[in-house]
């Protein structure tokens, strides 16, 4: 009875989080896992140092220097190597991958503290995850497990709860419906913004170098559209047009030559 009551218990929980992949978060346990990468580096260094004793034997008997004999034989050392080095490759994987993850942004983590009486009973680890921290300060102490690489326009837009409302989409979880963040919204509006931009990198140059007599201008205005295609370029470093940055600067920079020599 225990254990249906747990399942039961953690299904409610993942009911609820399985709507939205921006409810995915959980504690980084970053202490735990500087504990664990300690004592396996503590166990290798165990290790080391039998094999160091082994040498200095097998050094000390081709000299004909009497000395004690190894306290572990090399067989039980090589048996115990390998899974000290994995357990060692784990465990700097672990902190690498919680260096690298994304905090929640805040007004999910306000979210999940506004519904957890009715999703995460007393006593649930996700919802201590929750109690244990500060909205703002202990976020870096929770990460989004399922977070994939974002954009800044992504990040920006995810900060901002009253923005986020923007691309909200209404969705069928059964026999509920349930109103969530879409992404297919935000990429939408993302790829428009990099289509006006590329489209003004090309006309910018064609309209201000007709228009301009005067070769200081010119060169000015030149200048400051290679520094406006460099910012677009990293802004947008990581869209699905970011490839294009770099034909249209090059297509921009053979109408400014054409043009200059032209006049």
């Amino acid at each position: 009875m225990a254990i249906a009551n747990e399942i039961v218990r953690l299904n409610k929980t993942a009911v609820h989080i399985s709507r939205d992949s921006d409810f995915w978060i959980t504690s980084n346990y970053e202490n735990l896992h500087l504990i664990n990468f300690l004592a396996v580096q503590e166990r290798l260094a165990r290790i080391d140092e039998k094999i160091r004793e082994h040498l200095v034997f097998e050094r000390n008997l081709i000299d004909g220097t009497p000395s004690e004999e190894p306290s572990k034989p090399s067989d039980e050392i090589l048996a115990e190597l390998p899974d000290a080095i994995k357990a060692y490759g784990d465990a700097i994987s672990s902190l690498g991958r919680i260096k690298h993850s994304e905090a929640p942004d805040p007004h999910v983590v306000k979210i999940l503290r506004a519904v957890k009486p009715k999703v995460m009973p007393e006593g649930s680890a996700f919802r201590e995850a929750l109690d244990n921290y500060d909205v703002e300060s202990g976020r870096s102490k929770l990460v989004s497990t399922v977070l994939g690489p974002r954009t800044w326009f992504h990040r920006f837009v995810g900060r901002h709860h009253r923005l986020s409302l923007a691309f909200r989409e209404k969705q069928q979880a059964g026999s509920s419906e349930i109103t969530r963040y879409s992404e297919k919204k935000l990429k939408a509006v993302e790829f428009a913004i990099v289509g006006i931009c590329l489209c003004l990198i090309q006309l910018l140059p064609v309209l201000a170098l007709t228009l301009v007599s005067s070769k200081k201008v010119r060169l000015a205005i030149i200048v400051v559209l290679i520094v406006l295609v460099s910012v677009l370029n990293a802004a947008f470093a990581n869209t699905v047009r970011a490839t294009n940055f770099g034909a249209i600067a090059a297509y921009s920079a053979i109408v400014v030559v054409f043009i200059s020599q032209s006049n």
